[in-house]
């Protein structure tokens, strides 16, 4: 009996400590706010525009980043709305002015960089003026 109750309180200790995989989710408006679920520390926070043929671009053309001024975790994050930089963060990209409003038709993926975990970020699209989620293309089948 005493056995069993320390597996059990073994795995209950080696599952809490497990990292979550980082989740983001958002509202449908235009501009949308995101939220993110997850353990590891935000690094940096990003959204680029989907390439014509459904490709991620290449680094340093991303539309918009932030990056926390001092460690926060995913889940204690607060919402993000693309374009306005909440307390806590700084814009790296663009270095001043707002970033590009967003296109109706266009791709775009917004997503985050942790540390320990990989990061993760969802495409989505704006459909007569509201923020729609739409399927990844590349890398397909990963969640980042």
């Amino acid at each position: 009996m005493i056995r069993k109750i320390l597996v059990v309180i073994f795995l209950l200790t080696f599952f809490a400590g497990c990292e979550r995989i980082l989740k983001v989710t958002f509202d449908g408006k235009n501009p949308p706010t995101f939220k993110f679920d997850g353990r590891g520390q935000l690094e940096w926070v990003y959204i680029y525009q989907v390439t014509p043929d459904g490709k991620i671009p290449p680094r340093d053309t991303e539309l918009w980043i932030i990056v926390p001024k001092r460690g926060i975790t995913a889940s204690a994050s607060p919402p993000i709305t693309y374009g306005v930089v909440p307390d806590g963060f700084e814009p790296q990209v663009p270095s001043s002015g707002n970033p590009p409003p967003l296109q109706e038709g266009k791709t775009y993926g917004f997503g985050a960089e942790t540390g320990g975990q990989p990061g993760s970020a969802i495409w989505f699209t704006i459909r007569d003026g509201k923020a729609v989620q739409v399927p990844k293309t590349d890398p397909p089948g990963k969640p980042y």
